[in-house]
């Protein structure tokens, strides 16, 4: 057996007692500090008597015993920046009905001699007043809670991971992904709380490092005000999703979305091992492809230089048209004037210098370009980009965002471990098991295809699954009207190339339907003319009638709701199928059909009868080109009737409804499996947790003499998080000392397979 690197996980550091940071002893000039704090006087002034600021012992431990006996409160944080792990809270900020909102500030410092103001409450005794929140059935309300709970637990020391949490930054988003995608606490407040303005946002009335600096008794009413608007905040999205036909966005809520918040904060406070030896030849192996890359870049444009010198004496430095000696490789802007002026390579007019167009050349010099990006970008992001999220016990400690996309995906974050290439395995490697652990990689096989066969309810694919075969492979076998055992791609253990050609046809269609692809983007894939693609589209839809009429459903479910709803609830919204392809109005004073003496005419002068609309539409789709119907638009809006076309975003969105559903309900169940594993406590017994959550692969660790039991047990949740669905799921894990690493074989009595 192969010898293994040793890896030496560094000791972590004993708990230290809060100190205040040098950055905020020091003394700040901050540029127009004198204005922030007029702007903060006018707010403070605006609302005299509703906020007040807490710097008293005795009146916080008061404020704390209310809260406790009303085991409700809006809680929220001012810090001097967004690093979780270096940052500091300055203040925080409370809410309890039967009290004014609060602010309680700590390290708010002079502007004249940048020390800390003396007057305020130290750290220490405002953490053992919020670590007494801890009873039960305690409700805190935040606006994007995993960075208030992750910054008072690093900078303050105080765990409230496990007290129920309301975010009103999720609520608000499950509510409507569409509309809310930009969360903003002072403009959702404004707009759905009965607030007069909106307010200033913080990046609005605080330049960067002033906050700190402002006096606390004048930023004590703009920072308390967010704590009430977080609860109010609360209190309407959970009134509305208490609403009748909500239930499934409440299940969501409540079952999915709520109990993912503390399991999120587990898998940060982990973190995951780096192997620094590894990285380092990593770096090494990556800058030497690098600086290869551009030498043979310069060796390609080398016989060009005279031309170049020629072209710079031309052009000089005209904007668009400048180019160095050396060629700047990093500049789009001289790539293009070396690539389409100078080597006139091929490229389609007004292209730009990205991978596409490059790639499209068929160029030594694009390939040496194209190489000299990624190995710029590995060594950027993953190699050398990831020492500033290192921490001194060794680890990275990623964030994830709990809704990183519409359809309820996470997404990662600091560093962004999803976007790895995939095709690049060993940059995986650099993550690695603690000593005397091993990881646990467990993913799901066929996810979204079983999710699809449970969505159509089409009993052909429900049956396969559970008859344990091949969905693509039987979809195959009635597309060519032949045996199942004629559409493997394996037959007696051997590629089988017919088998595995009809396979991969079926696939394409199966999942055209699920992207809504056209019949000649499926012919593409398949290399084959879009007749034949029709023909076997045609076949395959005719065998599963379940696949389009789930197509259908989706679509009409967006155009009739405004949203598509998952397996389990949760809606992705996609208003624009609302809408008809074309929509009339006529400006005021235009319409001709409008006489102000009938007593039958409508109050509005805009609407465009039916018999129009009618018309106008007919008239509109019987135009096959573009500039066609864009005349016949103009020539409607000089008779003063405006025409929205959405024509084009309902036929591409119409295209994404199916998606969007199977994409929504593959989140919600990862989703539902993290929660589980978490809460296992089988696994708790034998000190097995989450790492890392990507797309939907799920990475544990786990103490290699558990390591068989731990991934039955794994197996066995991820694959119980649908067991309510039509079609049995099925997880396949992965053990390895790093991830991607060398697979490690394991017997049911935990022993390693030579």
């Amino acid at each position: 057996m192969a010898k293994r690197r040793l890896i030496v996980l560094p000791e972590r550091a004993t708990q230290q007692p809060i100190e205040i940071p040098k950055s905020l002893q020091k003394k700040k000039t901050i540029k127009n500090i004198d204005s922030v704090i007029e702007e903060c006087k006018k707010i403070t002034e605006k609302y005299a008597g509703r906020y007040i600021c807490i710097d008293d012992k005795d009146v916080l431990i008061d404020y704390i015993d209310h809260i406790l006996a009303n085991k409700r409160a809006g809680i929220d944080t001012e810090t001097t920046g967004l690093d979780i792990f270096n940052d500091k809270v300055i203040g925080f900020s409370l809410f309890t009905p039967g009290m004014k909102a609060c602010y309680v500030p700590m390290l708010h410092i002079s502007r004249f001699t940048g020390q800390v103001d003396p007057h305020q409450l130290d750290v220490e005794f405002c953490a053992q007043q919020l670590q007494r929140l801890r009873i039960p059935k305690m409700e805190l309300d935040y606006f994007n809670a995993l960075f208030d709970m992750n910054m008072m637990f690093y900078s303050m020391g105080v765990n409230l991971w496990d007290i129920l949490t309301q975010d009103g930054s999720l609520m608000m988003r499950l509510l409507n992904t569409e509309r809310h995608r930009d969360n903003n606490l002072k403009a959702l407040h404004a707009e759905f709380c009965g607030a007069t303005s909106r307010g200033p946002r913080f990046n609005e009335l605080f330049p960067n490092g002033s906050f700190n600096v402002c006096p606390y008794r004048y930023a004590a009413t703009y920072a308390a005000r967010d704590a009430e608007m977080a609860f109010e905040l609360v209190d309407y999205a959970n009134g509305q999703l208490h609403l009748p036909g909500n239930e499934g966005l409440l299940s969501v809520w409540e079952t999915i979305e709520r109990p993912l918040i503390p399991v999120l904060l587990k898998m940060r406070q982990k973190g995951v091992l780096v192997d620094q030896g590894l990285r380092a030849e990593l770096t090494e192996k990556y800058k030497r492809l690098r600086d290869e890359a551009e030498q043979n870049f310069i060796h390609e444009y080398e016989p060009y230089l005279a031309k170049i010198n020629q072209y710079r004496v031309v052009h000089g430095r005209e904007k668009g048209k400048h180019i160095d000696i050396p060629v700047k490789i990093g500049s789009d802007e001289q790539i293009k004037v070396l690539f389409w002026d100078i080597m006139n390579l091929p490229h389609e007019e007004g292209a730009k210098a990205d991978k596409e167009a490059i790639k499209a050349t068929k160029s030594k010099i694009g390939e040496y370009l194209l190489q000299y990006r990624q190995c710029t970008k590995l060594l950027s992001t993953y190699l050398e980009g990831i020492e500033k999220f290192i921490q001194p016990d060794g680890c990275v400690h990623g964030g994830i965002k709990q809704l990183g996309a519409d359809t309820g995906r996470t997404s990662a974050v600091d560093p962004n471990m999803q976007n790895i290439p995939s095709h690049n395995r060993e940059i995986r490697q650099i993550y690695h098991a603690r000593p005397g652990c091993y990881l646990i990689s467990c993913d799901y096989s066929a996810q979204e295809p079983r999710i699809t066969a449970s969505l159509s309810k089409d009993p052909k694919m429900i049956q396969a699954y559970k008859d344990g075969l091949d969905l693509y492979s039987m979809i195959a076998a009635v597309a060519y009207n032949t045996t199942y055992e004629e559409c493997l791609e394996k037959r007696n253990g051997e590629l089988y190339l017919e088998g595995k050609e009809r396979r991969t046809s079926a696939k394409s269609i199966v999942l055209g339907i699920c992207y809504g692809r056209s019949i000649p983007s499926i012919a593409e894939q398949l290399k084959c003319t879009t007749e034949e693609a029709q023909v076997i589209y045609d076949k395959v839809t005719k065998g599963f009638p379940g696949l389009l009429k789930a197509q259908d459903d989706s679509a009409q479910q967006a155009h009739d709701l405004g949203y598509v709803i998952t397996l389990w609830g949760r809606r992705r919204h996609l208003s624009v199928m609302t809408h008809d392809d074309y929509e009339f109005e006529y400006a005021e004073g235009a319409n001709p059909e409008f006489d102000p003496f009938d007593p039958d005419s409508s109050i509005s002068t805009t609407v465009v009868s039916p018999r129009k609309v009618k018309e106008y539409t007919d008239k509109l789709n019987s135009l096959k080109w573009r500039k066609d119907k864009e005349a016949f638009i103009s020539e409607l809006r000089r008779q003063g009737i405006k025409v929205t076309d959405y024509s084009y975003k309902r036929r591409e969105t119409g295209r994404k409804c199916l998606n969007a559903r199977i994409q929504g309900s593959a989140a919600d169940m990862s989703k539902r499996a993290m929660i589980m594993i978490d809460n296992d406590e089988r696994l708790q017994k034998i000190n097995t947790y989450l790492l890392l959550m990507i797309h939907d692969e799920v990475i544990c660790e786990c103490p290699k003499e558990h390591v068989a039991e731990a991934i039955r047990y794994i197996k066995e949740d991820m694959e119980n998080a649908a067991a309510e669905l039509p079609v049995p799921f099925k997880a396949d894990a992965e053990t390895a000392e790093c991830w991607y690493g060398s697979e490690i074989e394991i017997d049911d009595e935990g022993e390693i397979v030579d």
